[in-house]
């Protein structure tokens, strides 16, 4: 696909997403009505923790969506380029490289740090 087809695969999912936002919004709005109602109707006979866990269920779903939605505006604007993905799993998979034999080098060199501890705790010993 072309990026102006992407693109617009990009702005009509963002519209789909922050339409979203608004039903989990209106959803929230009335949780939360509905429990201060039933707080101001029965107190400390409900479970208040329950309450709220399921209100900050809704808002975590709210902020999930939000972030597709900024993460998608970010590609419309060009911010984000998603044509650089085969280099960047290039310099991933290089860089895994290098950390491996970094790796591998401070493995031997942290032996012989032991062994030279060895011996000089060996040549430190008195009859």
């Amino acid at each position: 696909m072309t990026e102006p087809v992407l693109v617009a695969l990009a702005q009509k999912k963002v519209g789909e997403l922050l339409l979203e936002v608004r039903n989990l919004s209106i959803k929230l709005q009335g949780v939360e009505s509905f429990n201060q109602a039933a707080w101001g109707q029965y107190g400390s006979e409900l479970c208040g923790g329950e309450m709220l866990a399921n209100e900050m269920k809704i808002r975590e779903e709210i902020t999930e969506v939000e972030g597709k939605a900024l993460l998608l505006q970010r590609f419309i604007g060009g911010f984000l380029d998603i044509s650089q993905e085969y280099l960047l799993k290039t310099q991933c998979e290089y860089l895994d490289e290098e950390i491996t034999r970094s790796q591998e080098l401070k493995r031997k060199a942290t032996t012989q740090l032991e062994e030279i501890a060895k011996v000089k705790r060996l040549l430190a010993v008195t009859f």
